[in-house]
């Protein structure tokens, strides 16, 4: 049953939430930090970053620390409702960049925020599925930064079911961006045209089409 809150309370929120720490917040309005934080995010607020604290600090550990039964939730997750995916980028010098991203999709934003609370990383978007009057609200969590997606998969790939194989080909494909030494490409007028790949650019779009192929 979600919390309601009432107009003073939001405008309590509305004035304390960027510079409270989460004890004060959670004796203030007597409510889960999940709570707290879903009603913040559904207000557009954010924390400056002194209350934030050490949210950033070492994910690695972070991840380490979760309980087996917490990461077979997570895998539980990517497994069911997770996401690879796989796009591309063509710039006017016709060079191809491949993006990435992992999402988990769910009508429940709650959902979203656990994972970014437990994991340290990761984006809440809110989308509509289809028209509003037939389709419910839905959110997905989103990772994309490279470095915080071979985090995760370095942790989790051994703990998926069915979408494993994504998952591996997924991580290579990041740790091979990673190592490739990379040339900013410049036209004439010093304008950036992209990002020029200086070697295996093939076997990453070979990974590219493979992971798409599963996704069918």
């Amino acid at each position: 049953m979600q919390s309601l809150w009432t107009e003073n309370e939001v405008a309590v929120l509305k004035d304390k939430y960027a510079t409270s720490s989460w004890a004060e917040l959670k004796e203030l309005f007597k409510k889960s930090r999940t709570a707290i934080r879903l009603k913040a995010w559904r207000l557009g607020l954010v924390r400056t970053k002194v209350t934030r604290g050490n949210f950033h600090y070492n994910n690695e550990s972070r991840l380490k620390a979760l309980s087996d039964l917490e990461k077979g939730y997570v895998a539980g997750l990517i497994d069911g409702e997770g996401s690879f995916v796989v796009f591309t980028t063509e710039y006017p010098s016709g060079y191809v960049k491949v993006g990435h991203r992992v999402t988990i999709t769910n009508t429940n934003p709650e959902l979203g925020l656990w994972l970014k609370e437990r994991l340290g990383f990761g984006s809440l978007v809110k989308r509509w599925r289809g028209a509003p009057s037939h389709y419910k609200e839905c959110y997905y969590f989103a990772i994309n930064r490279a470095s915080e997606i071979e985090m995760l998969l370095s942790w989790i790939k051994d703990s998926l079911i069915i979408k494993g194989k994504q998952a591996g080909l997924m991580l290579k494909l990041v740790q091979l961006k990673k190592r490739m030494p990379v040339r900013t490409k410049r036209d004439s007028k010093g304008k950036i045209l992209g990002e020029e790949h200086t070697e295996e650019s093939g076997e990453i779009l070979e990974i590219y089409e493979e992971i798409r192929a599963l996704n069918q």
